[in-house]
């Protein structure tokens, strides 16, 4: 409920090519952003914050699937796709390395790193 706007961490809508940011979301208390995820639906928050310490920003993401078919020709997957706005956001050989292991291990192996990793405080974006 406090948060400061000159903190960043605005959840950033982009246009299909991921070129230019269309919408900006501040982070408000109890705000609720509702939009279409696809495979051309390029979102996020791809700046550092600018947070003092110990302050964190906390987001709830809910999805759900449909059985519709692609009519729109906007793609549909069911993993995340990466896609670089900042020099911040640029993915570095640790992400390679997460995505292969995505790719090869089964999703109980991967889900028990996800949980050492938050366990441990490791930080995969620095």
């Amino acid at each position: 409920p406090d948060w400061q706007e000159e903190w960043g961490g605005n959840l950033e809508l982009w246009d299909e090519d991921a070129t230019r940011c269309v919408s900006s979301i501040v982070p408000k208390f109890n705000r609720l952003a509702i939009f279409r995820v696809s495979g051309k639906s390029w979102h996020g928050q791809p700046f550092p914050l600018k947070t003092p310490e110990n302050v964190r920003r906390n987001s709830l993401a809910l999805y759900y699937y449909s059985a519709e078919e692609d009519t729109e020709g906007l793609g549909y997957s069911n993993f995340v796709r990466w896609k670089a706005v900042s020099e911040h956001d640029k993915r570095t050989p640790l992400h390679r390395v997460k995505g292969v292991i995505r790719d090869y291990a089964p999703t109980p192996v991967i889900n028990s790193l996800a949980k050492f990793a938050r366990k441990t405080g490791l930080n995969f974006k620095r």
